[in-house]
């Protein structure tokens, strides 16, 4: 099953503007992918077979992910605050796995930006390697 964690606990760790809302953090055990944003809106999400209210926005995180994932996923909730729009980059499974990273990231302006920045606020073994890949 899920837990809501405070978020200010989740992203003490990261710069915030002040006067920002902070999006509340997600975590599940089973999931299709690392983490993902959902941005503020008078909604629910259904997870783990429970409504999750989107009002604040959502990070929603592997359980066991790296931390790199949250900055990830929160430079995504910098960018809707800003005005940037976050365009949905489907993952394509049919390709190895290196070129789908390159694909993933030099087709969305948005997920770039949130690779640079969780590449500066938490690199790792992971994301250092793909920045490398796209150079």
């Amino acid at each position: 099953m899920g837990k809501i964690k405070h978020p200010s606990l989740e992203l003490n760790w990261l710069p915030k503007p002040k006067q920002m809302s902070i999006p509340d953090i997600y975590i599940v055990d089973n999931y299709d992918y690392s983490g993902c944003y959902y941005k503020p809106q008078r909604n629910e999400a259904i997870l783990d077979d429970r409504c999750v209210s989107l009002e604040n926005g959502l990070i929603v995180i592997k359980r066991d992910t790296s931390p790199s994932t949250i900055a990830h996923e929160f430079r995504h909730h910098l960018q809707y605050m800003n005005g940037i729009n976050s365009e949905i980059q489907e993952w394509d499974f049919n390709k190895p796995f290196k070129d789908a990273i390159i694909e993933y990231y030099t087709n969305s302006f948005s997920e770039m930006d949130a690779l640079l920045y969780e590449c500066k606020y938490y690199p790792d073994d992971d994301n250092m390697e793909w920045f490398e890949w796209l150079n």
